[in-house]
């Protein structure tokens, strides 16, 4: 398995979409300063000590799953608009003339927590078929913490989204990346 690619926040929208349609993810190193990485972990740390963990083992037991964060979190706001996203964001959906902001959520995985289920977040929606070549679904993951294998970071297959047999869902055309991950802390080792 390769690496994603690693790229630097001015990266300009094209090129990140470009780099999502090869690899299906991208690293945006220092994407935030770790004074934004520290007033998001100050706003929002009350509402993770008050979330429970979650019932099963997808989503965790050890784990807590704070939502809500863009009604509890200025910086988290700032985090949806950041332009380079945004560009990003309409630069895949191309042709489609509006796209939400679906949920934010902060996970804080446990220590003793087991390893989630290679999956899709596409399959939130049901597995139901969409035309080729329609995606209807990004992520950006912000990692607040080290992102590291030991302490839960999440597991990525570079060019899954090109493989019918990894997907479970045959898809072609241009774009048919799904997913990708934003590396936002600092100064920090990641393992995807």
């Amino acid at each position: 398995m390769s690496e994603l690619p690693r790229v630097t926040p001015d990266i300009n929208a094209s090129d990140l979409a470009d780099h999502l349609d090869e690899f299906g993810g991208v690293i945006i190193e220092n994407v935030l300063s770790s004074e934004a990485v520290e007033t998001i972990n100050t706003e929002i740390s009350p509402y993770i000590a008050a979330t429970p963990t979650g019932h099963d083992e997808f989503e965790g037991k050890c784990t807590t799953r704070t939502g809500g964060l863009a009604a509890r979190s200025a910086a988290v706001r700032k985090l949806i608009a950041n332009p380079l996203i945004l560009n990003t964001v309409e630069e895949v959906f191309g042709n489609d003339t509006t796209f939400q902001f679906d949920h934010g959520q902060l996970i804080a995985v446990g220590p003793g927590e087991s390893g989630q289920p290679m999956h899709r977040d596409q399959w939130n929606y049901g597995f139901f078929p969409f035309p080729e070549g329609y995606e209807t679904i990004i992520q950006t993951m912000w990692a607040l913490t080290p992102f590291t294998e030991t302490n839960g970071g999440t597991r990525y297959v570079p060019r899954s989204h090109q493989d019918p047999e990894l997907t479970q869902i045959v898809r072609k055309g241009h774009r048919t990346r799904l997913d990708y991950a934003m590396n936002s802390a600092p100064d920090t080792t990641r393992s995807l």
